[in-house]
This record gives structure tokens, C-alpha cells and sequence, in this order.
């Protein structure tokens, strides 16, 4: 199995990013770097190591928005998402963590997040800096632990 077109991997774990999140720490303790690798490919792993409260059997759905997003963002034909999920369903907290995923792996992107509300806007770009100068001082972190935040 391949992983980001340049690590040979032949391991007895399945990669199609169907893992619980104690299966996930199984991993993180066995294999750490195998770990960093399935959140660097996989945003919805990427998203159950970050907030596993709300990425989990409970919120499934949550698993095809990730799949969704990402999908979406690596399809070159793909100009525009839109998302259409109820309230308090998540989508504004993936997004936000979409945000932070694309920043972790291209420090050099740039992202426009447009909200309907000056106050709403600035809470997210807060919660934002807030996740990625967590992830960057917490010293367990396997995942990103080089992301910086100036």
C-alpha cells in the first residue's frame, strides 16, 4: 500500500479510514509514525484524533462530510462545495478543521473563510489560532507537532 506516493507501507492495518479512535491510539502506540501518515491522507481520522467526542459511531455523518470535503478539494473539476446539513450538525466545526488540516499540510496556502456575521467570522478565525497553537504546544502531539503559529 502506497501512502502519500512515496512510503511503501506493507502492514496488517486496512487503509480505508475505517478505524475507531481506540483502534487509532493502538496505533498511536505501536507505530506512531503510521498514525501521523493516516491523518496526513485521511481528514476524517485526521478529525477523530482532534475531537474525538464529536468524530465517532455516534456522528457517522460526520465521516461522509470529511470524505466530502476532502474529495471535493482534491477533485480539480470541483469549482465550488456547498453544503446543505441542519444546524448544530457540525459543518461549521468541519470546516474550521478543514481549514487547520490544509494549513498543516501547506503552510504556504491561503484561505478565505466568508460567514454571515462579523462575529461569527472572528470566533472562527479565533478557534482556529487557538487549535493550531494547541497542536503546536502540546508536546504528546504525534500528529503536526511542527506547525507553527505566528
Amino acid at each position: 500500500m502506497k501512502i502519500n506516493n512515496h512510503i511503501e507501507v506493507s502492514h496488517k492495518y486496512d487503509f480505508d479510514d475505517d478505524f475507531t479512535y481506540e483502534q487509532l491510539m493502538i496505533i498511536k502506540k505501536k507505530e506512531p509514525w503510521l498514525l501521523k501518515q493516516l491523518a496526513m491522507n485521511y481528514f476524517w481520522i485526521f478529525c477523530q484524533l482532534i475531537m474525538p467526542e464529536m468524530y465517532n459511531e455516534d456522528h457517522l455523518y460526520l465521516r461522509e462530510v470529511c470524505h466530502f470535503i476532502q474529495g471535493s478539494w482534491q477533485d480539480p473539476a470541483a469549482k465550488f462545495v456547498t453544503l446543505s446539513i441542519p444546524p448544530q450538525h457540525g459543518k461549521s466545526l468541519t470546516l474550521n478543521l478543514f481549514s487547520l488540516y490544509l494549513l498543516i499540510l501547506d503552510k504556504k496556502i491561503r484561505i478565505f473563510n466568508l460567514s454571515y456575521n462579523e462575529d461569527y467570522a472572528i470566533e472562527a478565525s479565533k478557534n482556529l489560532l487557538d487549535r493550531i497553537k494547541a497542536v503546536k504546544e502540546d508536546e504528546t502531539q504525534i500528529i503536526f507537532p511542527t506547525v507553527c503559529h505566528n
